[in-house]
């Protein structure tokens, strides 16, 4: 008869019929052994460790704010004429041929989000002056040469980089040094009457409207005015001299600021005017 079975036995109920059924199983070999295998089986069984994961490396996307950033950088500390480091306006300028958007447009631009980015990861660093520049670290000129090298095997990176640091240059004739008030040297250079062109340079960024980015170009040029359109670090308006094959260019000393009267009144108010003026003078 089956243990289950018992309770139809008068004078057997649950209460015996479970005991009888425990006394069983704790005498049955089958059923020891089987708990022992068990209990080794999970006692064998390794626990899994949490495995840390190492640091990853920062890549800047291709062609993004960063990486434009840490390349124009990187071309202007290898320039024997550098200044040591560029400023935002610069680096929008030079950086703007390696990203795939426009470095300066709209708030959240890829050009601020690179110097936030790259000043928290400690791969730029910022100067203190009234004209801030910025500069590579250490880490960063590792980063910035390691994108150099991936992009240094293509016709893109070989024709930028030559045209970013001019080497066959028309020498202009140099005639005096003069020394300022600080450690600035400037040099007097010569140029001939009926040797260069005036040219009038306008900042891409002054326009009409969004619909008329060109009114101001072809108003000018219907005038005669020789005039071309850049990014521009200082000022709205300057005027160049340059040389037919020369590849520098000589800046002249008149420089043209254009604000409407509530552009000025807030220049004055976040200290925007003064900065200005501080960079326009050096």
């Amino acid at each position: 008869m089956a243990v289950n079975q018992l309770e139809k036995l008068k004078g057997i109920g649950p209460a015996i019929r479970k005991k009888l059924a425990d006394a069983l199983e704790l005498n049955n070999p089958l059923t020891q052994d089987v708990s022992a295998t068990v209990a080794e089986v999970a006692a064998s069984k390794p626990k899994s460790k949490k495995v840390s994961k190492p640091p990853q490396l920062y890549v800047p996307a291709f062609r993004s704010g960063p990486y434009a950033m840490l390349v124009a950088l990187l071309i202007e500390q290898r320039d024997p004429n550098s200044r040591g480091g560029l400023t935002k306006l610069e680096i929008a300028d030079r950086g703007q041929q390696f990203c795939s958007s426009p470095m300066t447009e709209g708030m959240f631009n890829p050009l601020n989000g690179a110097i936030k980015t790259l000043l928290k990861k400690e791969f730029v660093e910022k100067s203190s002056s009234s004209c801030p520049r910025f500069s590579l670290t250490e880490s960063g000129i590792e980063l910035a040469q390691r994108l150099w090298e991936s992009i240094a095997s293509s016709h893109e990176a070989l024709s930028i980089h030559h045209e970013a640091i001019p080497t066959d240059r028309v020498d202009l004739e140099e005639t005096n040094v003069i020394k300022s008030g600080g450690d600035t040297v400037f040099e007097e250079i010569l140029m001939p009457h009926g040797t260069f062109t005036v040219v009038l340079l306008i900042d891409n960024r002054e326009i009409k409207s969004h619909e008329e980015r060109d009114f101001m170009l072809n108003n000018l040029s219907e005038l005669g005015i020789r005039c071309e359109q850049r990014l521009l670090e200082l000022g709205d308006f300057m005027w160049v001299a340059t040389a037919p094959g020369a590849t520098d260019e000589l800046v002249l000393d008149w420089l043209v600021e254009r604000k409407r009267e509530d552009d000025l009144v807030q220049s004055i108010s976040t200290g925007r005017y003064a900065e200005q003026k501080v960079c326009a003078m050096k």
